[in-house]
């Protein structure tokens, strides 16, 4: 599957699959979602069902519709994995059995053991991996020694940690089989480990409910009575985390590899035939040292280190630099070393300021994660700098959205940022529309940053009545809403938001610069909008301030002086002409002539914003060429 956006899940994907296949017999079927990049890997349980599939969606006028583009299905050049086929069609054996026995008439009260999916385990530990004279090791920058069960389920696995003593809670993690990356085993001081790499953060809930029992018959009594209709009496507070420990939340941030230690080593090879049973990526053997290894402290020295060579390094280039660790691509220990050479091709004559940048954030979407299934040599300093290299030489600005956002003056290139419960994700530059403050500093674009609030897996954080969002929404959202985060030099702000922003939980967020000879930070950028004392309601203020923010596209620039100001038509202490004013032919031909909307259709009267207000105008004879009336 290509020409997908970059920003869709697996979840996504799958729903929108799932409507499709229902034509096709409904089989099973697994879709891998290739991280930043705009393609995807469909597996289907049975051929004729994904001849069919692509005998209608390889067309290009059957193809599937998703987010307003066009998906371009084909047949992929490899193999499927055999363990994800026999895995899918064990799931259409078994959906095929209940539908038989629904057909015949039994009545089945069976509830499965969940017990053979369930192992104990000893302690949990993340961290990252990397190559060290090529040799793979984990770099340990958590351990928790609470022990629990792990627990496999249909979509994905659970890990529980149960608390020690009587202050603590209960500890879930949620992790996605859609979000596994590799799964490697092995053994660490004669005990089995199996370590688990994620392309993102898994999510983390608290509960103080008793102990989770590690033999699984919790999980089956708890069936048994929803079965009866007999609610539990354990009475569960549930509560989203932002990590296990408040340590781990400082290093853990980007750290995406969990690796757990399995109770009994016996257990090692039914977890192994379980995970393949599951639809999760195969496991691969291999020994591995475990080193200490301090993420936050190396990432705040590495943040340090990219301010340093601000402003001699220019900003695109350190960005895509501290994206590579702050989204989990490489460790910082890696990336500094990185810093020097970059610095060196920053000052390479025959490479733009922007092709390097998009040298490195290609490099950053093509690379793959470390782990076992990569090559050494592939980390090397040397390599990576001579990749990025090569993909800046590569890039061409004249078919790249840059070109595009220059010659348009309602585009512009944004970065990007996603904060979720656990981390915060860099992106961009997007080629996105403007609005009225980007149009007034079109020059300081890159002190500009759209931030999205969301979960783990990319989607919305809604409100759960079952669970307790306070962490969330009270301390990790209201935390970076009311203070900063910094990249590469610069300190990042809330600014304002638009209307439409708000519903998709995005806001615009300015670091202070320099123009004009005077230091712009947001409370002068509010300030310069427009007088909004009078405004006595917050929600009214943030409204007037936030149509500012809206996008906008073609725009008409009016001189003051052809503005007319007019009394309002009013009759029987009624306003007839309340947010309505006329304006001129000449004007309005000028509108027909730059809005490509209204070339064909010659409208009469126009929506605009001016000045802040919302309002209508319709044509007017008799005033100039270049008149307003309001």
């Amino acid at each position: 599957m290509r020409n997908l956006p970059e920003q869709c899940s697996d979840r996504q994907l799958t729903q929108l699959f799932k409507q499709s296949l229902k034509h096709f017999e409904d089989p099973a079927f697994l879709v891998h979602k290739l991280k930043n990049k705009t393609c995807a890997e469909l597996t289907i349980s049975n051929v004729p069902a994904a001849t069919k599939f692509l005998h209608l969606h390889g067309q290009r006028e059957n193809a599937l519709q998703f987010m307003s583009r066009s998906i371009i299905c084909q047949a992929s050049n490899t193999q499927p994995d055999p363990f994800v086929v026999q895995s899918l069609q064990q799931q259409d054996e078994e959906r095929h059995r209940k539908r038989q026995g629904k057909s015949n008439g039994e009545v089945t009260h069976e509830i499965k053991s969940t017990a053979p999916h369930t192992f104990a385990i000893e302690s949990v530990s993340c961290g990252q991996w990397e190559y060290y004279r090529d040799r793979l090791n984990f770099l340990e920058c958590y351990s928790d020694h609470r022990a629990g069960p792990i627990v496999f389920g249909g979509k994905n696995l659970v890990i529980f940690l149960n608390r020690t003593d009587a202050q603590q809670s209960n500890v879930r993690i949620d992790i996605e089989y859609s979000n596994l990356d590799a799964v490697v085993t092995g053994t660490l001081t004669n005990r089995s480990t199996v370590t688990f790499s994620l392309r993102s953060a898994p999510k983390f809930t608290t509960f103080n409910s008793d102990t989770v029992e590690s033999d699984g018959m919790s999980d089956l009594l708890g069936q048994m009575m929803q079965r009866l209709s007999i609610k539990p009496v354990i009475h569960v507070q549930r509560a989203r985390a932002l990590g296990l420990s408040s340590q781990h939340e400082a290093d853990g941030q980007a750290c995406f590899v969990y690796q757990v230690v399995i109770k009994d080593v016996q257990d090692l090879n039914r977890v192994q035939s379980t995970l393949r049973g599951h639809g999760a990526p195969p496991s691969i053997w291999q020994p591995t040292a475990r080193i200490r290894y301090d993420w936050a402290q190396d990432f705040s020295a590495l943040v340090n280190e990219l301010a340093e060579n601000y402003p001699v390094t220019p900003f695109a280039i350190l960005f895509q630099t501290q994206r590579l660790a702050q989204d989990g691509i490489l460790s910082p220990r890696l990336v500094r070393q990185l810093i020097p050479p970059l610095k060196v091709l920053s000052q390479d004559t025959s490479l733009t300021t922007i092709a390097l940048a998009e040298g490195i954030r290609s490099f950053s979407r093509w690379v793959p994660y470390p782990g076992p299934a990569t090559e050494a040599k592939l980390f090397a300093i040397d390599n990576m700098v001579e990749i990025i290299k090569k993909r800046a030489a590569a890039f061409r600005y004249q078919d790249s959205d840059y070109a595009r956002a220059d010659i348009h003056e309602q585009f512009t290139m944004i970065f990007r940022a996603a904060v979720t419960p656990a981390s915060i994700y860099l992106e961009g530059p997007d080629i996105d529309t403007t609005n009225r403050v980007l149009r007034k500093y079109r020059t300081q674009r890159e002190s500009f940053i759209r931030v999205t609030f969301a979960d783990e897996d990319g989607t919305p954080e809604w409100l759960d009545r079952n669970t307790s969002g306070d962490e969330i929404y009270g301390r990790r959202f209201a935390g970076i809403l009311n203070g900063s985060f910094p990249i590469a030099g610069r300190v990042y702000q809330v600014l304002g938001w638009s209307h439409s922003s708000l519903r998709t939980h995005q806001t615009w967020f300015v670091a202070p610069f320099v123009q004009d000879g005077g230091l712009i930070v947001g409370r002068r950028i509010i300030a310069d909008l427009g007088d909004f004392s009078s405004i006595r309601s917050p929600a009214k203020c943030a409204a007037r301030i936030g149509q500012t923010f809206s996008d906008s596209t073609e725009t008409i620039r009016v001189d003051p002086e052809n503005v007319l100001m007019i009394d309002d038509i009013e009759r029987n202490d009624r306003v007839f002409t309340d947010g309505v004013g006329t304006i001129s032919l000449g004007l309005l031909r000028r509108i027909w002539k730059e809005f490509r909307k209204t070339k064909k259709s010659r409208a009469t009267i126009v929506q605009i914003r001016y000045q802040g207000k919302l309002t209508s105008s319709s044509k007017q004879d008799r005033y100039g060429s270049e008149v307003k009336r309001k």
